[in-house]
């Protein structure tokens, strides 16, 4: 099982925001979320991409305290971005970036090289 030693907290302020968390593809986990007032239902929407003209993810409209563990974790390809409305106090999102394997030529794998 990964870790999801990198995390992200967004303190809204009672404010809706389009927030970049992260740049690079990365595996999302898990999320806590808190709302401004119990009983007012807000939105938080997770997107694949730099903005919300990425693929939505994941979609939330709670009207209280939510943790939500992801399992198996998504995968954002692109970024992850977080929108979230004025009745969402904030949140917390653990992730993971992908890692990628070293640049490894063909003479290395043993190969021709054209």
């Amino acid at each position: 099982m990964p870790r999801y030693a990198e995390t992200r907290t967004v303190d809204t302020a009672g404010v809706a925001l389009t927030t970049i968390i992260n740049k690079r593809p990365a595996h999302v986990g898990w999320i806590a979320i808190s709302v401004e007032a119990q009983a007012g239902q807000g939105v938080l929407e997770i997107y694949d991409g730099l903005d919300r003209e990425g693929d939505l993810k994941f979609k939330l409209e709670p009207g209280y305290a939510h943790s939500f563990a992801f399992v198996p974790p998504f995968l954002c390809q692109q970024g992850i971005t977080i929108y979230n409305d004025a009745n969402i106090a904030g949140y917390t999102i653990g992730f993971e970036v992908v890692r990628r394997a070293p640049f490894m030529s063909s003479v290395d794998a043993g190969g021709a090289t054209p």
